[in-house]
């Protein structure tokens, strides 16, 4: 059975497949712009709760999406009665970047996830709001608090500690991917969710996988070799740490498909594993999912043992753009990360895509160049990990008391439901 996922490792999946409306009174739904909530008298509506519900159903965010939506909007009218009693007001611009940041977290641009949204019945509106005062709460709290936290040396030499006990851990997982296109997006969002609530052994999940998954693994029963936590998305990873051998994770959207994983064992290095500071990897779409392509990408395939030999292949790819670049690895969407971390320099990846601004279905071809291991020098290297730890630590005392503050808000609030 699963365990609970963290909020963390759901941020960065951006598209869900089916929710449901908040239940509501019939009069309400006669008129959905009366207030459900009063918070100071400041309303939320029933269309408002309906929507953050949508929302965070879109998101696959873990929880209730109508619970959370109801303590999400009261939380965001005491924000808003703190930015108008100080005076603060988000700048557009700010407002446009953290937008954009939102969407690339989940390898979209801000376009396709608008569509993405559309599709669940999710308002331009309703996006902006949610990520408006997420933005101006982070403000607020950082100009009321940020001179209040200090960090210590020996904080930070804990926090190191810390991270180097567990940078030479690798992980055996099973993976059960199934594929996120329009046409049955509904129905494999319910089989994901059956899965992962209702299989509790090793055998389930590996007949589940080769009955169900799209995967070219679906043959071994999803069945992965040892991959270095170090090489996976840092919220994947994050997630794999809180599981137990034999548990299966919730089902995770990505913008391609829906994933569903299975955690067999956990193993540690005695000599800890670097991590890359950057992929150097190739992609390219082959139009279509259907025979004919699959026929293409095959033959690419075949004739393709490194990344140097795409530049031969002109008259298999006629017009079809390559990309190759070498990106950070923390820059590389969620989907397309954990894809590369199954792959030895020189292996590929062919996955389908779901059509998402109109251009059709595709087959991505993914394949692994290198792992760039920048070698810097020692002083150099432990400056950075200090300060990277500094900040993480400054960001969690940070959360901290802006909790209690939000509190404090709530227990001096007037709340009312209608």
């Amino acid at each position: 059975m699963r365990p609970p996922v963290p909020a963390l490792i759901c941020i960065c999946l951006v598209a869900m497949l089916a929710t449901l409306p908040v239940s509501r009174p019939a009069s309400a739904q006669q008129n959905p712009f009366s207030a459900a909530i009063t918070v100071d008298d400041r309303a939320v509506t029933w269309w408002e709760l309906d929507q953050r519900a949508r929302l965070l159903a879109a998101l696959n965010l873990p929880g209730d999406p109508e619970r959370a939506a109801r303590e999400q909007l009261i939380d965001d009218r005491l924000r808003a009665n703190v930015a108008e009693r100080i005076g603060y007001v988000l700048p557009e611009d700010e407002l446009q970047a953290e937008l954009l940041d939102f969407a690339e977290r989940g390898g979209l641009d801000i376009d396709q996830l608008l569509v993405l949204l559309d599709r669940e019945g999710v308002a331009p509106e309703t996006l902006r709001d949610y990520v408006r005062w997420q933005v101006t709460w982070r403000a607020i709290v950082q100009g009321r608090y940020a001179g209040q936290v200090q960090i210590t040396d020996e904080e930070i030499d804990n926090a190191l500690a810390l991270a180097a006990a567990g940078s030479g851990t690798s992980v055996l997982v099973s993976e059960l991917i199934l594929p996120r296109t329009p046409q049955i997006a509904e129905q494999n969002r319910a089989l994901a969710q059956q899965l992962s609530d209702t299989i509790d052994s090793t055998a389930a999940f590996e007949a589940a996988a080769r009955r169900y998954s799209v995967a070219p693994s679906a043959a071994r029963g999803g069945r992965l070799d040892w991959l270095p936590l170090s090489e996976l998305p840092p919220e994947l990873g994050s997630l794999l740490l809180t599981l137990a051998p034999g548990d299966v994770t919730e089902a995770l959207v990505l913008p391609e498909a829906i994933v569903l994983f299975q955690l067999r064992a956990i193993r540690e290095q005695a000599v800890p594993l670097p991590a890359p500071n950057a992929i150097d990897y190739l992609e390219f779409w082959v139009p279509g999912t259907g025979p004919a392509a699959r026929q293409t990408a095959g033959a690419l395939a075949a004739r393709m043992d490194s990344c140097d030999d795409v530049y031969g292949q002109g008259r298999l790819l006629g017009e079809t753009p390559i990309s190759r670049e070498t990106r950070p690895t923390g820059s590389i969407p969620r989907g397309v990360a954990f894809e590369l971390a199954k792959l030895d320099p020189n292996e590929f990846a062919i996955l389908p895509v779901p059509s998402v601004d109109g251009q059709g279905e595709m087959l991505r071809f993914l394949m692994l160049c290198s792992r760039v291991f920048e070698v810097e020098t020692l002083s150099e290297d432990q400056a950075a990990a200090r300060e990277a730890a500094r900040a993480a630590l400054f960001g969690q005392r940070l959360q901290a008391l802006a909790d209690s503050f939000l509190a404090e808000l709530r227990a001096e609030a007037r709340i009312e439901e209608m």
